[in-house]
């Protein structure tokens, strides 16, 4: 797996809260993303805004940068409407992606 991994859930499971008081159904087809932690955080469904561990033996290697610049544009998006700015200033949405996505490479 990758920091940033994009990950699309393939089967129903349930998860525990972590006071075990509340189980949380994640079903086929929510999605989340690998932290550096092989923690899994989780983007829709039920079990949105939660974050899971997964399992110790997951070896988490390299960066998915290209998920990772879609995750902060989206964010950028829900924070400022960005994607209104950079229509104004005639910039596409999938240009500043790849421009995002670019410094990340370079970063790292």
């Amino acid at each position: 797996m990758k920091i940033g991994e994009m990950i699309r859930i393939k089967e129903d499971f349930e998860i525990k809260t972590l006071m075990g008081k509340d189980t949380i159904h994640v079903k086929v087809g929510d999605t989340g993303f690998m932290d550096s932690t092989g923690m899994v955080h989780y983007l829709t469904g039920e079990a949105r805004n939660k974050i899971q561990k997964i399992d110790d033996d997951i070896e988490v290697k390299g960066y998915d940068y290209e998920s990772i610049a879609k995750l902060i544009f989206k964010r950028l998006n829900i924070e400022y409407n960005i994607c209104e700015i950079l229509e104004n200033e005639g910039i596409g949405g999938h240009e500043f992606r790849d421009t995002i996505e670019d410094i990340l490479t370079d970063i790292f």
